[in-house]
């Protein structure tokens, strides 16, 4: 083997260039792991935020169809016909089981 074949100049021989090469390789590869794996601890907190925030909408969204019963219920009792109607549409709209 000939050094002026040698990548890193005339004064190396091939066995430190490889050796370099491999090391810039690990070096490269650890960086893309470092950031594929804050990439994924991003997108973890993101799932949790998510996953939190879907609980309390689901807490607030019960708070709701709670208070269109009372509302339905009220209505029934006055003889609203009108309004116990409008709150029933309205529940169905919130379970997502409104045909429109």
């Amino acid at each position: 083997m000939t050094k002026k074949s040698c990548p890193l100049g005339e004064d190396c021989d091939l066995t430190i260039a490889w050796m370099k090469g491999a090391e810039d390789a690990r070096d490269r590869a650890k960086a893309r792991i470092e950031a594929l794996t804050e990439q994924l601890e991003a997108t973890r907190l993101d799932a949790k935020e998510a996953e939190a925030y879907s609980v309390w909408l689901e807490a607030k969204l019960g708070k709701t169809e709670d208070f269109v019963r009372r509302v339905i219920r009220y209505a029934d009792d006055k003889g609203d016909d009108f309004l116990a109607d409008k709150g029933r549409e309205a529940l169905l709209e919130l379970r997502g089981e409104n045909d429109e």
